[in-house]
C-alpha cells in the first residue's frame, strides 16, 4: 500500500512548517469518523508486538498512525482488515519494518526510505518507503528529514498547486492536502484556509457548541461537545475531564476527542481487555 504522508504530529515537529492547523490536542470536539477508526485501529494494535509491549500503547499508536499521513483512512482500514497481527503491524509500516529508536536518533534517510521516531515515550520508529510514492526521502537545511519533493534549486516560498499546498521546508517542498478549494495565497504567503466566508485575522467566537476562527483568511468551523465551546482565549473546544480511557470488560473505552468511545476486542480475535499500570489493551 502506498501513502502520502503528513500530519499534526510529525508535521508540527518541524517547527519550520508553522501551519496553523497543528492543534493534537482533544479538546471537547465530537470526533468524526476517521478518528474513531484511528481508534478502533489502535485497538487492533494493542495486543500486536511491538504495541503490546509498551507501556502506553493506545497513545504510541495514535502519534504514528497519525504522523505524516495524508491518506489515513486507508492506513487505518488496512489494519482494521488484517487478517492477523502480523498483518497489522506491515500496515503501519508503510512498506519498511517498525523498528526500534532512541531519544538519541534523529529522523533519517537510508535511500529513499524515511525512519521517524514518532514518540520519544514508545522508542518505535516507522519506516516509510518514500519512492512508493513518487517522492524522495530528503534531508532539508535545518537537518530534517522528510517524504518530499526535491526541486533543481532550494525554493524559497510556498505556493498553491491545485488544493495541495506546497509548504517551502528547509528548502525543500512538502506536500499538504489542504481540501477542496481551500489552499489559497493571502498577502503573499501560501497556506490552508478555512472552508467557510472571508473573515478578518483574529476573529473567534463560539456559535452555540460551534467553535469558529479564522484561518488565512477564511472562517473555520469546530463542533465541539455540548457545553464545550469557549471563548476565554479566542474559541476553541475545552475537554471534557470526566471522561476517562480505560477497560470495561472485554473492552477498550478510548475517549475520542474526550467523548467515550467502547471497542471490544472480541472483534479481532482476543480474549480480554487487560489494564497494566493504568493502560489498557487487547489480549
Amino acid at each position: 500500500m502506498n501513502f502520502t504522508r503528513r500530519s499534526a504530529y510529525a508535521f508540527c515537529a518541524l517547527l519550520a512548517l508553522g501551519v496553523s492547523s497543528c492543534s493534537t490536542g482533544s479538546g471537547g470536539l465530537v470526533p468524526d469518523r476517521g478518528e474513531l477508526e484511528r481508534a478502533r485501529a489502535c485497538a487492533r494494535l494493542s495486543g500486536c508486538e511491538p504495541f503490546a509491549s509498551l507501556s502506553e500503547p493506545l497513545f504510541a499508536c495514535a502519534g504514528i498512525l497519525s504522523s505524516l499521513v495524508t491518506d489515513e483512512a486507508a492506513l487505518t482500514r488496512c489494519v482494521l482488515a488484517a487478517a492477523d497481527c502480523g498483518a497489522a503491524v506491515d500496515c503501519v509500516g508503510v512498506g519498511a519494518p517498525v523498528a526500534s529508536c532512541s531519544s538519541a536518533v534523529r529522523d533519517r534517510c537510508e535511500g529513499d526510505v524515511l525512519y521517524t521516531c514518532e514518540s520519544t515515550a514508545s522508542r518505535l520508529s516507522i519506516g516509510r518507503d518514500c519512492a512508493a510514492d513518487g517522492l524522495r526521502c530528503v534531508l532539508t537545511e535545518f537537518g530534517d528529514a522528510f517524504c518530499g519533493r526535491p526541486e533543481p534549486a532550494p525554493c524559497a516560498d510556498s505556493r498553491c498547486e491545485g488544493d495541495t499546498l506546497l509548504w517551502c521546508v528547509g528548502g525543500v517542498f512538502a506536500e499538504r492536502s489542504c481540501g477542496a478549494g481551500t489552499c489559497t495565497t493571502l498577502d503573499g504567503i501560501s497556506d490552508c484556509a478555512g472552508e467557510g466566508e472571508s473573515c478578518e485575522r483574529l476573529f473567534a467566537r463560539c456559535e452555540g457548541d460551534v467553535a469558529v476562527t479564522c484561518r488565512h483568511g477564511r472562517k473555520h468551523r469546530v463542533q465541539c461537545g455540548v457545553g464545550l465551546c469557549s471563548e476565554s482565549d479566542g474559541a476553541f473546544c475545552r475537554t471534557d475531564e470526566a471522561c476517562s480511557t480505560r477497560c470495561d470488560g472485554d473492552a477498550i473505552i478510548q475517549c475520542v476527542r474526550a467523548q467515550p468511545t467502547r471497542i471490544p476486542c472480541s472483534q479481532w480475535g482476543y480474549t480480554q481487555c487487560s489494564d497494566v499500570d493504568g493502560e489498557p489493551r487487547c489480549r
